[in-house]
């Protein structure tokens, strides 16, 4: 098991890793194997959203899901943007990441 992020720059660097190497959705903060909605930090889910892969790595530290959440702006509008892409969903990551202490 590994020990929870303990930074933001944590939580983001984690959460984008998520969103590269699980998988990434559009519309909800995670889906399952079977496509269909589920919480972010259920076992089954299989691919997020870029404020739902935070959610995944925060699990319950407030704090810090309020300092991500400042570093990234509205994620979910712009993740859920029709024009949205990932490689854009993951430079916003990268930008935040940057600005991270």
């Amino acid at each position: 098991m590994t020990r929870p992020a303990r930074t933001v720059r944590e939580v983001l660097v984690a959460a984008r890793w998520i969103l590269e190497n699980v998988g990434w959705t559009k519309g909800v903060y995670a889906r399952n194997s079977r496509g269909q909605s589920t919480l972010a930090q259920d076992a089954g889910a299989q691919c997020f959203c870029g404020m739902g892969a935070t959610y995944a790595v925060l699990k319950q530290n407030m704090d810090l899901g309020i300092q991500a959440r400042a570093l990234l702006g509205d994620m979910v509008a712009f993740n859920d943007a029709p024009s949205t892409t990932l490689p854009m969903v993951l430079a916003r990551f990268d930008e935040a990441i940057a600005r991270a202490k």
